[in-house]
């Protein structure tokens, strides 16, 4: 009877533990932004590994990052977004667990992204990089080859 008890109050335990809020496991502890000259990069910072997904939404133009079971330790409103083809950024907890962070953008982009693993200066990262639509679009030249000329000659 006392092993029904103490099973019991393990199980009433861990659910209230599940219904307060379980911290998520990975922590995004800063998030750093800045322009280059055909591409917007985006890096967080995290406290450990994770997974994540990138999808493009239309009407409006947005790009939503989810970070598997993370949370966001500070705010996103002081970046820097002047000359970027972001407006402007948010987010908010999806599913419980899921960090979303939505980019409302002015322009259209290629998005890239990848995780770094830590080195001797920083830890886990996840770079998102947002590359200029229009200098993807810029036409192929074609390059002229006096070799094959010459070789083509009759």
């Amino acid at each position: 009877m006392r092993n029904h008890r103490c099973l019991l109050l393990a199980i009433v335990s861990l659910m209230m533990l599940l219904a307060s809020g379980v911290s998520a496991s990975v922590q995004v502890e800063d998030v750093r932004l800045w322009r280059a000259p055909d591409h917007t990069r985006v890096v967080l910072d995290l406290s450990g590994p994770t997974t994540h997904k990138v999808l493009e939404l239309a009407n409006p133009a947005r790009l939503v990052l989810d970070v598997s079971d993370a949370s966001l330790a500070g705010v996103l409103t002081d970046l820097p977004l002047d000359g970027t083809p972001i407006d402007r950024v948010r987010s908010g907890i999806r599913e419980g667990q899921d960090l979303r962070v939505v980019f409302d953008l002015s322009a259209e982009v290629n998005p890239k992204s990848f995780q770094l693993a830590p080195n001797e200066r920083t830890g886990h990262r996840l770079v998102l990089d947002l590359f200029d639509a229009e200098t993807s679009k810029q036409p192929v030249t074609a390059i002229h080859n006096p070799i094959k000329q010459f070789l083509c000659r009759d």
